[in-house]
This record gives C-alpha cells, sequence and structure tokens, in this order.
C-alpha cells in the first residue's frame, strides 16, 4: 500500500500535467503513435524470455492528443505485428478518444480505458487493477465495459476518415476512390477494367457445338416459352 502511494503521488500528477499541455492550441498537437509502438515492439521482442508460450508481453500506451491520420498505415503494421507476436495492446486515453488505440486494443484483445475527470485522481489504482494483470489473470476477473470501436480507416491520400474505401489488394492501403492506374503507396499496377461487351458463347450440346439434342429424345427438348414469361 506504502508502494502504491509512492506510485500515485509521482506518477499521476505528471501524467495529468502533461495532459493538460497537449490540450493547449498550439501549430501540432499529435504524436508520434506508430514510433512509440514500435520502439515498445522492439523491447518486447528482444527482453522475451525464451519459452514465452505462457508470459505475454503487454504494451501500455497513455495518450493524450488526438489521432494524426496521416499514421494509419504504420500505426497499423504495429497493431498488427503485436496481434501476430499475442501481445496486449491497452489504451489509457486523457484526452479525446482515439480510433487507433481502440482498434489496437480490439485486435489485441487488451484493455481501452478513458476515465472520466473525477476517475483521474485515482489512475494508478485504475492502471494496476484493470492493466496490470496478465492475459490469463483478466479472465477470472470481471473486465471494465467495453467501448464503441471505430471501425473507420483513414484514406492514404487525403487522410480522412472513411467508412467505405478501396483497398489496394497488394498493400492494403486504403483510398477514397477506385479507378486508379498504379497504387500510389507500393506503386502496383492495376489491370484496366474491360471495356466492351463479351460476346456471347454458344451453349455446347450434347452431340456438338451447335446447341442442338438428339432427335428422338424428348426429355431433352427444350420447352417452349411460357406465355407468362414476358410479364415477369
Amino acid at each position: 500500500g506504502r508502494k502504491a502511494g509512492r506510485l500515485h503521488d509521482s506518477l499521476v500528477p505528471e501524467l495529468l500535467q502533461v495532459a493538460a499541455g497537449a490540450a493547449e492550441p498550439r501549430e501540432t498537437t499529435t504524436t508520434a503513435l506508430s514510433s512509440a509502438l514500435s520502439i515498445a515492439l522492439c523491447h518486447a521482442h528482444k527482453h522475451a524470455p525464451p519459452d514465452a508460450r505462457h508470459q505475454r508481453a503487454q504494451i501500455l500506451t497513455l495518450a493524450a492528443t488526438v489521432d494524426d491520420t496521416r499514421q494509419y498505415n504504420s500505426a497499423m503494421n504495429c497493431i498488427f505485428a503485436a496481434q501476430r507476436a499475442s501481445i496486449l495492446v491497452d489504451a489509457c486515453m486523457l484526452g479525446a478518444p482515439s480510433a487507433f488505440l481502440q482498434q489496437a486494443a480490439h485486435i489485441t484483445h487488451g484493455v481501452y480505458l478513458q476515465p472520466d475527470p473525477a476517475a483521474e485522481q485515482a489512475l494508478s489504482q485504475l492502471l494496476i487493477s484493470v492493466v496490470l494483470p496478465d492475459a490469463f489473470t483478466r479472465m477470472q476477473l470481471r473486465p471494465p465495459p467495453p467501448h464503441d470501436v471505430d471501425f473507420r480507416a483513414a484514406c492514404f491520400l487525403t487522410a480522412e476518415m472513411l467508412e467505405r474505401a478501396y483497398v489496394c489488394s497488394v498493400c492494403l492501403s486504403v483510398f477514397h476512390r477506385g479507378a486508379m492506374p498504379e497504387c500510389p503507396a507500393c506503386r502496383a499496377r492495376f489491370r484496366p477494367p474491360a471495356v466492351g461487351r463479351l460476346g456471347k458463347r454458344k451453349r455446347r450440346g450434347p452431340t456438338g457445338g451447335d446447341g442442338s439434342v438428339p432427335a428422338g429424345d424428348p426429355t431433352r427438348a427444350t420447352p417452349p416459352p411460357s406465355a407468362s414469361a414476358g410479364a415477369m
């Protein structure tokens, strides 16, 4: 209890001060989320135990700034790398909600927290009770209520969050429009769509390519068109 109190007195005021400073208007109010996740993944792989089947690494992200949609591709690459390595990504937002970290927590089975201002004073207790337990221990605990996940993707060209978009089949980059000769992200060239109507292929019959049926076989004869077919 005494150690937790010292942790609270030394950590929480600094975090709240950082969050208050991030809320002030300035030219750039975004952080390099993808860079932070990349460094955390490198440390997780470097210090992973030889037998990591029963011990999964965890990444805690504390953020107080808005998402930078220009980092969508790099951030999602880090998130999928963490999912492949079975690394939990937990997020605690001290400011505006983050669609990137919502998706990161959802994909990696982590926890996404956005405490209200009244609960920020007990931030250390919240992190110890919710984030500190490993994946196996969390199965025995009651998790906090889930948040609605924003699954929108950011356009590679305009950085606009999109609900419907075009996706490159090579690098999976997202775009707000299609019909492009090549992907601006990976430079993969797309095959242009076929122009014009294709000719009707002649139906091959049982005895040849003229579509005829054997004479004297009434079971294979084509029935006449129904009189009500035109009204369908």
